[in-house]
């Protein structure tokens, strides 16, 4: 049987999976962890554009993550053989900048957004950093100043709202963007809200977007920023002709506030008429026994696994959060030396230096460790950059599938049609790049061998983090010690114990999953004990943390806090979540 009927034949398997799949008209799926929503919204993007969608039109799938735009794109591609031109699976950023500022931008008014670059995080922060020394006299505590700006702009404030936080906020929020044209720079919110804007003032934007697009996917939809969330309900429930939208998410995993998405979007967009809400009931992921603890958590009810037993277990580990370490580095030793492979084991850490001083211990034991924390943000360059660089140091042992990462690389640039030379040039940097050579001079000539010296690179995130990795390689830069293989550590999962904050562990999954730091004050952060949303959101990504484990979750909590950045501390019982889930 060929892939996509097998896989329909699959979703049989699961009723709730199949209704799903079956629905006609917009469908908005809740799928808690490891409930398969990955396999379900590939397989019907697959047959949907096999049986419904007629060239030239297409459909979009927008995404959270670079990741897990990838692994969608990998999967749909595995179940049919057609190549559609106009099949758009991706991330919010690339959707907008690729669908609606390129190519309405000038003619709505909007110009000198294709003449700009993106801007690193370095030169954002830098401007926001002038804009406050501009506005507020030296001295004066400017502490939330920044983080208040940015969270109106992704809110889409309204002027009430503005006239709350204060004019002189508003005004940071404005300066910073001049700063930022002034020096020929946007940042992808302000993308974002351009984008909205070309789509809600131009019903012939709208028009186009729905005939070239009859179909709409979004992944994690509770996980939307405000302007993205306004685009597709333009798109999918404004007037005239609309798109069929299929949506997947959980409210109960939605842990992205502070880049303001809302965990009620989901319920909201399943109450809309036309729409049919199904909610999945299987997690093919976690035993039982991690299932009924977090189902306790949240007081879930109705989900259930497919495999009886598992644990979760809180232990009292006095000494504080250091002696936590020596003491799951020690279990960890004795789960390696039993067979257990290494990157089946995760440690989820309170903030990435817990993570990467976790890494340390680790690596002073001789067990091998790897900090999913980026000093870099990740995009699918960096990830790219990355994979290549396992592939020099490990060669075909640990290194993506080497077609993959050649496809990748076409990916990246505006022109394929010379993908043949593309495809030598590449090859022939990474048979001329070493182990253990710099960072920088791997990445100088990776660019070296892409058309146009690198100016083919797609004029988007990727480009930002080329010349951030740049940068951050040079001489003077931060990283400038590293070498292809810290490169290709980053890229290399197998082999390693992963360690990484509880925010970034969203959608990985391990046998074994040991979090550290859970005491009140900690875990939850002693700032949400002021704020409902702030504390329920702590509680929902708790609640993720213990659903990455397939067999075993062990946390950890000491008699105090503390804090490696200040080294203060203080005492503190275990979380209060771990009451809540009957551990302590």
């Amino acid at each position: 049987m060929k892939p996509l009927p097998a896989s329909i034949e699959e979703l049989k398997t699961n009723e709730r999976q199949w209704e799903a799949f079956n629905t006609e008209g917009h469908c908005v799926v809740t799928a808690p962890p490891g409930s398969g929503k990955t396999k379900l919204l590939s397989t019907r993007i697959a047959f949907d554009v096999a049986a419904y969608i007629s060239p030239p039109q297409g459909a979009a799938c927008v995404t959270l993550t670079n990741a897990a735009a990838g692994e969608l794109a990998r999967r749909v591609n595995s179940l049919t053989d057609q190549s559609r031109r106009n099949l758009f699976i991706g991330t919010v950023h690339a959707f907008t900048l690729k669908e609606i500022i390129r190519p309405f931008a000038t003619v709505c008014g909007f110009p000198d957004l294709l003449t700009r670059k993106i801007a690193t995080n370095k030169q954002v922060n830098a401007a926001y950093r002038s804009a406050v020394a501009e506005i507020y006299p030296r001295g004066e505590d400017t502490r939330n100043v920044i983080s208040t700006a940015k969270q109106h702009l992704t809110m889409l404030a309204t002027e009430d709202e503005w006239r709350k936080a204060g004019a002189r906020i508003q005004r940071v929020a404005q300066r910073y963007s001049e700063v930022l044209a002034d020096q020929g720079l946007v940042d992808f919110d302000s993308l974002i809200r351009a984008a909205l804007t070309i789509t809600e003032q131009n019903s012939f934007v709208r028009n186009l977007l729905v005939a070239k697009f009859p179909r709409i996917y979004v992944d994690e939809y509770q996980d939307l920023a405000p302007a993205l969330d306004k685009i597709v309900r333009l798109l999918c429930f404004g007037e005239g002709k609309k798109s069929l939208l299929f949506a997947v998410g959980d409210y109960n995993q939605a842990i992205y506030g502070w880049l303001g998405s809302r965990p009620e979007l989901l319920k909201e967009i399943g109450q809309l008429e036309g729409v049919s809400p199904v909610e999945l009931k299987v997690n093919y992921r976690c035993a039982q026994e991690i299932i009924d603890a977090a189902n306790r958590l949240l007081e879930v009810g109705g989900v259930e696994g497919t495999r009886s037993g598992g644990s979760v277990e809180a232990h009292y580990c006095p000494g504080g959060i250091l002696r936590q370490y020596d003491k799951v580095a020690d279990t960890i030793a004795h789960l390696i030396a039993s067979g257990e492979p290494e990157h089946e084991i995760a440690v989820l850490c309170p903030t990435n230096d817990h993570s990467a001083l976790f890494v340390e211990v680790c690596r002073s034991l001789g067990i091998p460790a790897v900090n999913q924390g980026s000093p870099y943000v990740s995009t699918t360059f960096t990830a790219l950059v990355e994979q290549l660089a396992v592939w020099v140091v490990h060669g075909g042992e640990d290194a993506v599938d080497p077609s993959r990462l050649l496809l990748d690389w076409k990916y990246l640039h505006e022109s394929t049609q010379d993908g043949l030379e593309s495809e030598v040039a590449l090859l022939k940097a990474i048979r001329e790049s070493t182990a253990g050579e710099s960072a920088a001079s791997f990445l100088q000539r990776l660019m070296s061998s892409s058309p146009g010296n690198g100016s083919g690179l797609l004029r988007s995130e990727d480009q930002a983090s080329c010349t951030e990795l740049t940068e951050m390689f040079a001489a003077d830069g931060e990283l400038a010690h590293w070498t292809t293989n810290e490169l290709s550590e980053r890229g290399r999962r197998k082999g390693q114990v992963q360690a990484c904050t509880m925010s970034s562990s969203k959608g990985l999954e391990f046998d074994y999953v040991f979090i550290v730091g859970a005491n009140d004050g900690m875990i939850p952060h002693f700032s949400s004990q002021y704020s409902a949303s702030k504390m329920a959101e702590d509680q929902r990504k708790f609640y993720v943390s213990v659903t990455r484990a397939r067999q075993e979750t062990h946390i950890y909590y000491s008699e105090w806090i503390e804090w490696l950045t200040t080294g203060n501390s203080r005492p503190s019982g275990p979380s209060r979540f771990l009451r809540q889930m009957g551990l302590v």
